[in-house]
């Protein structure tokens, strides 16, 4: 796992040694182990130069034969490169078959040989996480691209006379001044509306997120001549599900998650797992000790209070499998210290990162370089209660149509009217307004951080290209994907989009690798999730019980205990924090006008959401308050403003 970075552009005037060292500087912390940089001639009369950054976390082939950035002297292309391939062994033994000769054991070597051999099909090929980027020397082209399901980030920004920078944080991008700090006004309104910025906007104008499962190809240049997905995945449409056999699904989802689990155990270093007791991380744990050959080592983050403490479960399967099992005890003290650097290390703004950042640094601190976590499994298997609610209003939708359109609108407003400042009660009436044929318009409002009207009242600027908090040709994508397949896949298919993407992959990356620490999630390996997205969403729900298909799969491996008890998840206690210890400085900064004013939010409006939350009005909920504050912090901090 590493930090990447590049410069597309005039040679004299803007790539050079300068310049590289500061993009390195500022990805340091992502790869403490190397670091690289080189400047490669466009054949233009020397005008124009790609230069390339890398700075590298050692997992595989840990001498200096898996230096980056790498070239391939058969065929002078160069490429960097952050993740993991965990195929890379299958693959070269193919390469070799056909010719291909290796100097090094690493993966990165085998992507060039991919490419050189296949060209961009070798996207295909490769099995895993990763954000590269490669120079295509005889064909005098750069090919950025992200893995399927977007677990490694690239970001890229075009400007004038052909300049393209990127790299693996959008902070390294704003470190080398080039790049105006404007705020992106599609990206604030994503960011209100569920917390985090949408892809492919960013929090900064003109700075593009790659969304998974894409690539885009730039020529010398620096125009984009060919942007492209490359994957999707597999749902099974609605029209073509027959009968199934659930205990044959369940023992296919065992075989693929147990596939899943040794793929990302291959590593040059020792390689942990995060146990929180629950269903999805206690399942990687039972299958991964049936792989490995050594005690697991397993980490449960516990506080001193019972109410926040998974511990029990954690401890029960740690015994089950008699794994290396620590235990890292953080109190409230030792939280609340450790928040201003969670937020220094938040790469755009985001009101769900602090978490992973606590938990990253204490397995950090043990010397791992590599965890697995059980993301994934709840966006897959039905693990969320946005499950439930959008099959309840599915069932419910023919009755509400038949109610003639002006009616509906004045139960709504109703109900508003009586919900006072309620969240709840005013999601309820925009579902009541929803006229959607797919459930994306209903699971948009069940996950928004800010409703539609509160956003109006915000934003004292206009967004362009968006609706319903996504930018336009997301949601088209998401609704025409979703109108092909059952209700259950449609809320999978969106999480996996969204939710995950955007928040939860995200946070990890850019937490995990604020310590140095390579998170991997065996759940989300592209076949497994191609595998359970083929299955009929009956299969996968459970009205009983969450991920009843996973239960079934992997039940006769965990305790009873870990699946007989509510679902749960590792939360700090933000309500208490931020009526007490963080009062002060949040109301500083909420009450406050002139930042919130620099980047286009109604000051008044900020102060009164402060106001209601500290008087303890209904609706106004403590990630609301949590959310403007980050996000006003960032902003300032990097002085973004519009």
């Amino acid at each position: 796992m590493c930090g990447i970075a590049g410069v597309l552009g005039d040679r004299d005037r803007v790539v050079g040694a300068n310049l590289l060292e500061r993009l390195k500087e500022h990805l340091s912390h992502r790869g403490p182990d190397d670091e690289g940089m080189e400047v490669i001639d466009c054949t233009d009369g020397g005008r124009r130069a790609l230069g390339l950054v890398h700075t590298r976390l050692a997992i595989l082939d840990l001498s200096v034969a898996g230096h980056q950035p790498m070239c391939d002297a058969q065929s002078g292309n160069w490429i960097s490169f952050n993740g993991e391939i965990y195929n890379f062994r299958a693959v070269r033994d193919r390469l070799e078959s056909m010719g291909e000769i290796f100097t090094s054991t690493s993966d990165t070597e085998v992507i060039l040989k991919a490419y050189h051999t296949w060209g961009l099909h070798c996207l295909q090929e490769l099995d895993g996480m990763f954000a590269l980027a490669l120079w295509d020397q005889s064909a005098q082209r750069l090919l950025l691209a992200v893995d399927r399901l977007g677990v490694k980030p690239l970001y890229y920004y075009q400007g004038d006379d052909g300049l393209l920078l990127f790299g693996s944080e959008l902070r390294a991008l704003l470190a080398t001044e080039l790049i105006p700090r404007r705020i992106d006004p599609a990206g604030l309104e994503g960011y209100l509306a569920f917390g985090a910025v949408q892809a492919p906007r960013t929090i900064v104008r003109d700075v593009l997120c790659m969304r998974p499962g894409h690539y885009a190809v730039i020529d010398a240049r620096g125009i984009v001549v060919q942007a492209k997905r490359y994957w999707t995945p597999a749902f099974v449409p609605a029209a073509e599900q027959g009968h199934s056999d659930t205990a044959q699904l369940a023992r296919a989802v065992r075989a693929g998650l147990q596939e899943s689990v040794e793929q990302h155990l291959v590593s040059d270093v020792p390689v942990g797992l995060f146990l929180s007791g629950g269903i999805d991380s206690s399942s990687l744990v039972a299958l991964a000790s049936r792989i490995s050959s050594v005690p697991l080592q397993t980490f449960a983050v516990t506080f001193p209070e019972a109410g926040f403490s998974e511990a029990p479960y954690s401890r029960l399967v740690a015994q089950t499998y008699q794994t290396e099992h620590r235990e890292i005890c953080l109190d409230e003290n030792q939280c609340l210290d450790l928040l201003p650097e969670a937020l220094a290390a938040m790469d755009q703004p985001a009101f769900d990162g602090t978490n992973v950042f606590v938990v990253s640094r204490a397995v950090r601190e043990t010397g791992l370089k590599v965890a697995l976590s059980g993301q994934g499994g709840d966006e897959l298997l039905t693990g969320y209660s946005t499950y439930r609610s959008i099959r309840t209003l599915m069932r419910c939708r023919p009755l509400l149509q038949l109610l003639p359109g002006p009616l509906r609108e004045g139960l709504a407003g109703l109900w508003q009217k009586g919900s006072g400042r309620s969240a709840l009660g005013h999601k309820f009436a925009d579902l009541l307004r929803a006229n959607d044929a797919t459930a994306l318009s209903p699971y948009l409002i069940l996950r928004a951080l800010f409703l539609q009207t509160a956003r109006d009242n915000l934003l004292t600027t206009a967004a362009e290209d968006i609706r319903e908090g996504l930018p336009v040709e997301v949601e088209r994508e998401l609704r025409d994907l979703g109108g092909r397949i059952d209700p259950i896949n449609q809320v999978s298919l969106y999480e996996l989009s969204t939710y995950l993407a955007n928040v939860l992959l995200r946070d990890s990356d850019v937490m995990g690798m604020a310590h140095g620490l390579e998170i991997r999630v065996p759940f989300l390996h592209h076949r497994f999730v191609d595998l359970v997205a083929g299955m009929p969403g009956r299969d996968k729900y459970g009205t009983h019980g969450t991920k009843p298909l996973l239960l079934q799969a992997m039940g006769d491996l965990l305790p009873p205990e870990i699946y007989q008890r509510p679902k749960a998840g590792f939360i700090f206690p933000w309500e208490h924090w931020l009526r007490n210890q963080l009062r002060p400085q949040v109301a500083r900064t909420l009450s406050a006008g002139d930042v919130s004013e620099g980047i286009g939010l109604d000051a008044s409006f900020c102060r009164d959401i402060w106001q209601h939350f500290e008087r303890g009005r209904s609706g106004i909920t403590w990630s609301r308050v949590w959310g403007l504050f980050c996000l006003l912090t960032w902003c300032e901090k990097h002085r973004v403003r519009l």
